[in-house]
């Protein structure tokens, strides 16, 4: 049987939890329980499966994460600047995507060995949700 792995914001902490099935309890929070059954309470819409590959530096990758891949450089007066594509990673029946592009399609552009995770969407709208209620 092939293990699912999941992931989401526990929403006391802000800190990613970790496990491997979700369920809802009476009061509609979304439950994401690990190996040993301890659950977490998880902030609505952050949960994310790991789509079975690491990025350049052995980090798991997750649905919802900012991926970046060096695409080349461009020279300004003499001095070497890089160029990145950058996107979010969504999985599909067929595999992992950025955008309309494939992650890891027969090690095309976006292969593991040359992208890295350099952040989260979720993390950016749960970071942006509470500056704008601290303002």
């Amino acid at each position: 049987m092939h293990n699912i792995r999941l992931r989401g914001l526990n929403k006391q902490s802000g800190l990613w939890a970790y496990g491997d099935h979700i369920r809802q309890d009476d009061s509609g929070n979304t439950i994401l329980y690990n190996s040993q059954d301890i659950g977490f309470i998880i902030k609505r819409g952050t949960i994310g499966k790991y789509v079975g590959y690491k990025d350049k530096n052995e980090n798991d990758v997750y649905e919802g994460d900012i991926w970046r891949i060096l695409t080349g450089y461009s020279h300004s007066k003499g001095i070497r600047k890089p160029s990145y594509k950058i996107g979010v990673v969504t999985l599909h029946t067929d595999g992992a995507y950025i955008g309309r592009s494939a992650l890891w399609a027969n090690g095309g552009m976006f292969c593991h060995e040359q992208g890295e995770i350099v952040g989260s969407i979720h993390l950016l709208i749960h970071e942006a949700h509470w500056n704008v209620n601290l303002s």
